[in-house]
């Protein structure tokens, strides 16, 4: 008997309607604040992932589903959802004439990872993508909405720690120091990190 591949999992009869039944919360909450539903397709270019998230990341050189499709084109499962947002952003032009649009998705990711407890190889991923819009109100709402879906899924037990990497300088300054703190240690860490270093 064919069984199903280790790392995903069957949804029927009450689980797959609580999949339903999140998935509609979720896009009443995205509604609410006037976000468009997407949907992008299932699978991409693999540069499209190698660009975005990086050709040295554990996601691109461990965890991608890739293959060749028979043009001889490397094509991968989408691992996350925001580089086919912006790819589909850019590609159909949908910031011409100062269009500033507030997306959301709610789509199957594919990772190649070691299956554990709540952890599965293919699994959904819900995602807020916002652009063209250089406020802190928008920042503000998309924490609201954070806010939101923990409170609809009745999750009152959390803490909100804000982070920022700060503007082009402040990283370069960061990551020299960065460097200069790893560099002292090199030697404590992995080959891998140790090729991943410069």
């Amino acid at each position: 008997m064919i069984k199903k591949v280790k790392g995903t999992k069957d949804y029927f009869y009450e689980e797959s309607q609580k999949i339903e039944e999140v998935k509609k919360k979720l896009e009443k909450i995205s509604s609410r604040y006037n976000m468009s539903k997407i949907i992008t397709p299932i699978f991409e270019e693999t540069s499209l992932f190698s660009r975005a998230v990086g050709n040295n990341t554990d996601v691109v050189n461990k965890e991608m589903y890739t293959f060749n499709d028979k043009k001889g084109r490397s094509i991968s499962l989408r691992p996350e959802g925001t580089a086919p947002t912006v790819r589909m952003v850019l590609e159909n032009k949908l910031l011409d004439n100062n269009n500033q649009p507030d997306l959301f998705y709610i789509a199957n990711m594919f990772r190649y990872e070691r299956p554990q407890k709540g952890r599965q190889r293919e699994f959904y991923q819900y995602g807020v993508e916002r652009f063209g819009k250089d406020s802190s109100y928008v920042d503000l709402e998309t924490i609201l909405i954070a806010k939101d879906i923990l409170k609809e899924f009745k999750i009152n037990k959390y803490e909100l720690e804000i982070n920022s990497i700060g503007k082009s300088s402040e990283r370069e300054k960061f990551n020299k120091e960065l460097k200069k703190f790893v560099e002292k240690k090199i030697n404590l860490f992995s080959y891998y990190v140790k090729e991943k270093f410069e």
